[in-house]
């Protein structure tokens, strides 16, 4: 009750955000995935595998999308003067909101239950074959308020705001409480397993994954320290590294470990195209917040940050 309201000049960035991220990497995928003109059939009871991880994504995905444009929608109607709608919109929005936290945790755990399915084909610094969505969940869950740290502190320099450093050392706070929980679960998965030793084998696996290790590590302790945290260059640096251990950590498990065969040594990795279409969509991305938070109510007013 005490913070109620306190963090609501962060909601429409962030959702802005996510709007933008989930569409766009869902069109990556189906493209990435070939043959994504036949993408209805996934809507199709009788085209469905119902024993497919990727179905329950798509379809999580799909729904978190629509979710997404209703919970933004109230941004666009305050715009364009559609106050009455907004107003009924507003009693029913709890309900959306509570299928915006909902639908993540479903999507992001069956990406880990995906790994699962690899089985030995995956590296075991990589692999627990009971943990694997708990640690999709509660990196995604990090990765999800560092994006809100990262943008908040882009947008206060990019657009010459004040600083929402008060607001954003509460969110880092959570965000250091979800990297001690994954770490120390996901080390602990690691010794029990007597997969550890293979850190330190020297070999190209072993170095990404202590690479990824220590960008885990840097936000850990920067926002384990009250002079940092409340700091926000070091806040900003936090978020940052943290989006990329997350990245990096997911680049890992589903690229980097794979082996498609126990006997074979060849490790994927995307080609210059691949990369350059992915740099696109990213820049799409970065344009269209830049275009809608001009044209849009998305940031609050001055007074409030």
């Amino acid at each position: 009750i005490a913070t109620k309201g306190k963090y609501h000049p962060l909601v429409r960035p962030a959702l802005l955000a996510s709007l933008f991220g989930y569409p766009l990497g869902g069109i990556s995928a189906f493209i990435d995935m070939g043959r994504y003109w036949n993408f209805y059939n996934m809507f199709l009871p009788s085209q469905m595998n119902l024993n497919s991880v990727m179905l329950e994504v798509g379809l999580c995905v799909t729904a978190y999308v629509v979710v997404l444009m209703i919970e933004f929608s109230p941004v666009i109607l305050e715009k364009f003067k559609g106050y009455a709608l907004k107003k009924k919109l507003d009693k029913l929005l709890f309900i959306f909101i509570a299928l915006g936290v909902l639908l993540p945790t479903m999507h992001q755990s069956s990406l880990g239950s995906l790994l699962i399915a690899m089985g030995y084909k995956v590296d075991a610094l990589w692999q627990s074959s009971y943990l694997m969505p708990l640690f999709a969940i509660l990196s995604a869950m990090a990765m999800g308020f560092s994006i809100v740290i990262f943008e908040a502190s882009m947008v206060a320099v990019g657009f010459r705001r004040h600083s929402e450093t008060h607001l954003l050392k509460g969110l880092g706070k959570v965000v250091q409480a979800l990297l001690a929980v994954f770490l120390i679960l996901r080390f602990g998965d690691l010794v029990m397993r007597d997969a550890i030793s293979g850190a330190f084998n020297g070999s190209f696996k072993a170095n990404m994954f202590l690479l990824e290790t220590l960008l885990f590590i840097i936000p850990l302790v920067i926002l384990s320290s009250n002079k940092y945290r409340n700091k926000g260059s070091y806040l900003f640096i936090a978020g940052f590294t943290m989006l990329c251990a997350g990245a990096l950590y997911r680049f890992n498990a589903f690229l980097i470990s794979w082996t498609p065969n126990a006997s074979d040594s060849v490790i994927y990795f995307p080609s210059s195209q691949e990369l350059l279409v992915s740099i696109g969509i990213i820049a799409m991305e970065v344009l269209g917040y830049i275009l809608l938070v001009k044209l849009l109510p998305v940031l609050p007013k001055e007074e409030h940050a």
